[in-house]
């Protein structure tokens, strides 16, 4: 019996969404899992892809391809623990497109794949399963927010409802109905979501709260309508204006703002800073024709090597396959 999981990348933020939206995006890591009732270890392999190697900053073979240390294991083995069962080891191949430490929810697939690999292992084997609303909240619990688990399993763009009486969270599926597709690109430089979070208050005067009200709200009505005129064009660049982490975040990373700008002279829409970063990415016009567009200039001129993509949006979320 062998499972294969596949979850998608996500962009956390979105402009004014600090902490409350992420949508799902085509860049995928993908887990192959046999499990081994005989083992008394997990095995674990990884392969890169060429974006991972290109766009890496550390050793990844040693930082993740520890069994020990590995958040994929440390997940699946999570679900076990939660079920009161002893752990079915694993021979585990891990198939990495999605750069780390870059604002693409590379955790998030790890969180997400690991629940889901030990959801199949104990369905199988035991008879009995979890929810996927069950999962959610089990990757909440081990990823601390749920802005990148929830488009990760779920896909699509995924707004996150917290009860305050529970301490639940229930996503809510926002889908994106606009004229409008990403680029962007991802600097070769990495940063933390920790280290991204120290330069962010924790509380915010009552201004900025309307300032980011206005235009949470003004995203929402505009990235559901199918059609746009040039008044909602100029609109969403209001809308994905940001004063809670972006402005913080940018002096770690040497010409974003610049980017931002130069971007948007050459026809974006809007652009943001996705999760904690270091990825920088913006809308555009669905038909936009990328040939002379200059993305890497505003990094380049402080000394940052970038890699350009083109992500489509995402709507499977996490996908399971049998063999």
């Amino acid at each position: 019996m062998k499972i294969k999981i596949s979850v998608p990348a996500t962009s956390a933020n979105i402009g004014p969404g600090y902490d409350i939206w992420g949508m799902s995006i085509d860049l995928r890591n993908e887990f192959i899992v046999h499990p081994d009732t005989r083992s008394k270890e997990h095995h674990l392999g990884i392969t890169p892809s060429p974006l991972l190697t290109k766009t890496s900053t550390s050793n990844y073979q040693s930082e993740i391809g520890n069994p020990d240390n590995n958040l994929f294991i440390k997940s699946y083995e999570k679900l076990f623990s939660e079920s009161g069962l002893d752990i079915i080891y694993i021979d585990a191949e891990v198939f990495l497109n999605i750069p780390l430490s870059r604002g693409l929810g590379s955790s998030s697939t790890a969180i997400v794949g690991g629940l889901i690999a030990a959801n199949e292992v104990i369905r199988k084997t035991h008879g009995h399963f979890y929810s996927i609303h069950e999962l959610f909240q089990f990757a909440v619990n081990i990823e601390g927010h749920p802005d990148n688990v929830a488009p990760a399993l779920y896909g699509g763009w995924i707004l996150n409802i917290k009860d305050e009486k529970t301490g639940l969270y229930t996503p809510v599926n926002m889908e994106v109905k606009a004229p409008v597709r990403l680029a962007g690109i991802i600097p070769h430089i990495s940063l933390s979501t920790e280290e991204a979070r120290k330069v962010v208050p924790q509380t915010a005067p009552l201004n900025i709260t309307t300032f980011q009200s206005t235009r949470t709200a003004l995203m929402t009505h505009l990235l559901s309508k199918e059609t746009w005129n040039d008044h909602d064009k100029f609109l969403f660049g209001l809308s994905i204006e940001d004063r809670v982490h972006q402005p913080m975040r940018s002096v770690l990373i040497p010409g974003m703002m610049k980017s931002f700008t130069l971007w948007q002279s050459q026809g974006a829409l809007g652009s943001y800073l996705s999760g904690a970063g270091t990825t920088l990415l913006s809308f555009w016009n669905k038909d936009q024709n990328f040939k002379n567009i200059d993305f890497r200039a505003a990094l380049l001129n402080n000394g940052i090597e970038s890699t350009v993509f083109f992500p489509e949006f995402d709507n499977l979320g996490t996908t399971i396959e049998n063999f």
